[in-house]
């Protein structure tokens, strides 16, 4: 659904290929081809977030190991900042979205900003991302990733890291455009209307 507002409200309305990351609790994902949202059988293409990538790693909450959220999820993305930059060990309990989400954006700008420890968190989770993109972008050939989260006004530093890790494991004449937008917490309702709108009343192209 958050696609959809991504392709027709924001920097996808002119891109007909591409796939849309969002990273927060868990890691969701939705893709366009040929201006068309890619449904799947079951409604489940794009479902990025539940590709094993670690047989040893974290248990996901679907009960298997290591999926790509996992290592990637916002708040996996601030522990590591917690122990990595500030010296801290874990997450404490009950944290508000607010303090996770400033969190975050100090992560994103001390490592656009020189940090090294707060880089070397950011092409972690580059690295670890790229694990699930990279084998979708074999497959589906998009010309642009589109990756969003509560990172701040300097989450684009992810960008160019995400996309030499994707290039580590991708053909070398595949070509891939990557962005990065700060996630809208209205997308999904306004998404929802959008499918409503050209399911019913414009037949819209692009479901």
């Amino acid at each position: 659904v958050y696609t959809v507002y991504e392709k027709w409200t924001n920097q996808a309305f002119s891109i007909d290929d591409f796939m849309f990351v969002s990273i927060r609790t868990g890691v969701g994902s939705g893709i366009f081809l040929n201006g068309s949202l890619l449904n799947g059988h079951q409604g489940l293409a794009g479902e990025l977030g539940h590709l094993p990538v670690d047989p040893n790693g974290i248990v996901c909450r679907c009960g298997r190991k290591g999926c790509v959220e996992t290592l990637t999820n916002q708040h996996y993305i601030y522990r590591r900042y917690r122990e990595a930059v500030l010296g801290h060990r874990g997450e404490p309990d009950g944290l508000p979205p607010s303090e996770l989400f400033a969190g975050l954006s100090e992560l994103f700008s001390k490592a656009k900003w020189g940090n090294a420890n707060a880089r070397a968190v950011v092409t972690e989770l580059a690295a670890n991302l790229s694990r699930g993109i990279a084998p979708a972008i074999m497959i589906i050939n998009p010309s642009s990733v589109i990756v969003s989260g509560h990172f701040g006004p300097d989450g684009d530093v992810l960008v160019p890291l995400l996309a030499e890790q994707v290039r580590i494991r991708v053909l070398s004449h595949v070509n891939c455009s990557f962005r990065y937008v700060e996630f809208d917490d209205s997308g999904h309702y306004l998404g929802a209307a959008l499918l409503i709108f050209q399911d019913f009343l414009l037949e819209v192209p692009g479901r």
